[in-house]
């Protein structure tokens, strides 16, 4: 398809880039972007480059996540060699890292932090079209509205502190990087053991060895790994606190959950446009129980509860076997879990709202009851997770992790740094340190911060076995065990939309769905 613009972005700002594209294409500007463009059994690298190539302007969706996927970094840096215009519409007052401010540091910003999202977009258009009609191969630059942080003594002091652990890392990694070769393993490692009993399909398990780390920052001092925080097992083996999320768990809410586990079915998003299927724990008997594409799945007292996201959006439940289908709610929603008998659901316009699942559904009327609104936090909310009480959410426009209770009174900031990708998990709130390149934890009784896997990991899920999910730095689906540092990689493709239910692991290569052991063995196409 003939195209003027491509949409650059992170898989988890899905939303925001469909928006985008909407307004683009509704007043007839032709846009590119993946995975909608991409022709089945195409190349995709080679897809991306020869669309940005032809393109006159490049939108790209500058959030957390943006800002330090390694997937849209290349693609910016395609865009600046093929001369291809880039407009960053900002939706964080993070900073760009310092790879992505090599490349956006003279361009035209367009700030939508502390305005509307349509009328940034609105803008974003006239903006795009200006551009498109005239010819012009660059916008006015303009310096990045970013704000630039003073280097007062506090930052001289912890850049000192950097460099010296650096200094100190060096030491102790050298002499291990010039005896690379011994064949030496980290204490604990069963790597081979594990091998040796899985099943001989799918990519063979490999393991990264990591140095310990010690971080010092002006607040706390933090140790490299803990065990893992363990909780209450739910029916899905993930790791929760008591009463928590009934029928999936907080990694798969906020990663998008696409796929449960229940009485021996796994609940899962198919190849097939999309829609809603189950099948046997051996992935027999696959069969589609509703044509809705299916995010959010969970399952509870015989039904499947699930978001819409495409078609006619909200809420939605369908009985196990397919039947008695109907639509709970009629709008996106940010968060959905589902506790004590009540379905939780964030939107926006309604803030934290509760359907009563015990209810007769046959006299129900649309959408439930409010239990907490706050304008200013239900309309500042990027990412949130909730355990029933209490409300932990990252600001749309500042960021950090704030918490507040259901029953009001004013957000309190528990951590400060550049964050992402809030979940709880057996008394704990993990968390993407955007700053440090890492997976950090938050005490909740204490209010210690603990540094969990020292690198960054996308799509994480805790688990008394290790913490599974994207590695960023290469894509790819890993396991890392904090008690012994030792990664063990499980894919040989990059994959995104990583989740776990029961014994399995559900993805996506970008290209199709995929379910596999939790060895990265026994791959089933979905």
């Amino acid at each position: 398809m003939a195209h003027d613009l491509f949409i650059s972005y992170s898989t988890k700002d899905k939303a925001a880039a469909d928006a985008v594209c909407a307004r683009m294409e509704g007043g007839g500007i032709r846009c590119w972007y993946a995975p909608r463009d991409i022709e089945p059994g195409a190349d995709w690298a080679g897809s991306i480059v020869d669309a940005i190539n032809v393109s006159r302007v490049m939108v790209l969706i500058f959030t957390p996540h943006s800002n330090i996927s390694k997937q849209v970094l290349r693609e910016v840096d395609c865009a600046v060699s093929a001369g291809v215009t880039i407009i960053p519409l900002r939706l964080t007052r993070e900073e760009p890292i310092e790879s992505m401010r090599y490349y956006l540091s003279a361009v035209h910003w367009l700030d939508a932090v502390d305005a509307k999202l349509d009328a940034s977009i609105d803008e974003l258009y006239d903006l795009c079209k200006a551009v498109i009609d005239t010819g012009e191969a660059a916008l006015p630059q303009k310096e990045s509205t970013v704000v630039k942080k003073k280097l007062d003594l506090k930052t001289l002091l912890s850049i000192a502190a950097a460099v010296l652990v650096l200094a100190v890392l060096a030491a102790f990694l050298l002499p291990k990087l010039m005896n690379k070769d011994t064949g030496e393993t980290m204490p604990g490692t069963t790597v081979n053991e594990a091998a040796e009993t899985a099943s001989e399909t799918g990519p063979e398990m490999t393991e990264t060895e990591t140095e310990p780390v010690t971080e010092t920052t002006e607040e706390i001092t933090e140790s490299e790994t803990i065990d893992v925080p363990v909780g209450e097992k739910s029916r899905n083996a993930g790791i929760e606190p008591e009463h928590y999320i009934e029928g999936t768990t907080q990694s798969n809410i906020q990663f998008g959950g696409f796929i449960a586990y229940d009485d021996g079915w796994y609940y899962f998003r198919s190849n097939d446009d999309e829609k809603l299927y189950k099948m046997r724990e051996d992935g027999s008997e696959a069969q589609k129980i509703s044509d809705h594409s299916a995010r959010k799945i969970m399952v509870h007292e015989g039904y499947v509860y699930f978001e819409e996201e495409h078609g006619y959006v909200g809420i939605y439940r369908v009985s196990v076997n397919g039947e008695d289908e109907m639509q709970l709610y009629g709008s996106d929603v940010s968060f959905m879990g589902i506790i004590d008998d009540k379905l939780y659901y964030m939107d926006y316009m309604d803030g934290l709202c509760a359907i009563d699942l015990t209810q007769d559904f046959d006299q129900f009327s649309w959408g439930g009851d409010t239990v907490y609104y706050e304008e200013k936090v239900a309309e500042d909310i990027y990412q949130m997770c909730f355990d029933g009480e209490t409300i932990y959410y990252i600001g749309l426009h500042d960021n950090g992790i704030r918490r507040v209770s259901i029953n009001g009174g004013e957000p309190e900031v528990i951590v400060k740094s550049f964050v992402t990708d809030p979940v709880l998990a057996g008394g704990y709130l993990y968390f993407t340190d955007v700053m440090s390149l890492s997976l950090k934890a938050y005490e909740l009784d204490t209010g210690r911060i603990i540094k969990v896997v020292p690198y960054m990991m996308e799509y994480y899920h805790v688990r008394a076995d290790g913490i599974y999910g994207q590695r960023s730095d290469d894509g790819i689906l890993v396991k890392y065990d904090p008690s012994t540092g030792v990664t063990y990689e499980l894919s040989d493709r990059q994959v995104a939309y990583v989740c776990l239910a029961n014994e399995r692991i559900f993805y996506w290569d970008f290209y199709k769905y995929y379910s596999t052991d939790l060895k990265g063995k026994s791959m089933i196409t979905l």
